[in-house]
């Protein structure tokens, strides 16, 4: 999905909303105008660096040297691959029923497409590579969701019981 549109759709879910309105907040002149909110404003950037990290996908500190974390830029962050030596695993949710490819990659769970969810890129270099076996996905679930659907707890204890290899199904 182009970034514009994924932006655009983000900011209309309630949360993507509130969290615009805040960074915009964080970002303008309006909190840094008066010495009185600046503390706010320094906490809003805080908060924003997360969400900024996790935006652009950057997880090294290399990622923004001698850059502004919140002005725009067409800087890709390093690919960083899994790690050889830990067992990775990666859950995704959706809020179809089933797996519907348009649906999956522009709604995803309401806040994090599938692929993305799954280390899915068009840049192989970028490609997060999950075994089959170590991925999952739920249907009929939101973002939030993911946080205490008994669903998720189940394929988790499969996984960590060493069920890795029957990936359990989810139809909420």
């Amino acid at each position: 999905m182009p970034a514009v549109s994924r932006r655009a759709f983000i900011q209309h879910t309630a949360v993507g909303a509130a969290a615009a309105a805040w960074t915009a907040l964080a970002r303008g002149p309006v909190l840094g105008a008066s010495p009185y909110v600046a503390p706010l404003a320094r906490l809003g950037k805080i908060r924003s660096a997360g969400i900024t990290d996790l935006r652009h996908g950057a997880l090294v500190d290399a990622d923004w040297e001698g850059r502004d974390r919140f002005a725009r830029s067409g800087q890709l962050p390093l690919a960083v691959p899994l790690p050889q030596d830990v067992a990775c695993y990666t859950i995704a949710a959706t809020t179809g029923q089933r797996a519907r490819p348009l649906r999956d990659r522009l709604i995803g769970d309401g806040l994090v497409p599938v692929d993305s969810a799954l280390g899915r890129h068009d840049d192989p270099d970028r490609a997060l590579a999950f075994p089959e076996s170590r991925q999952w996905i739920g249907y009929g679930m939101n973002h939030l969701d993911l946080l205490s659907h008994r669903d998720v707890y189940r394929q988790i204890k499969r996984w960590l019981c060493g069920a890795e290899n029957r990936p359990a199904t989810s139809f909420a």
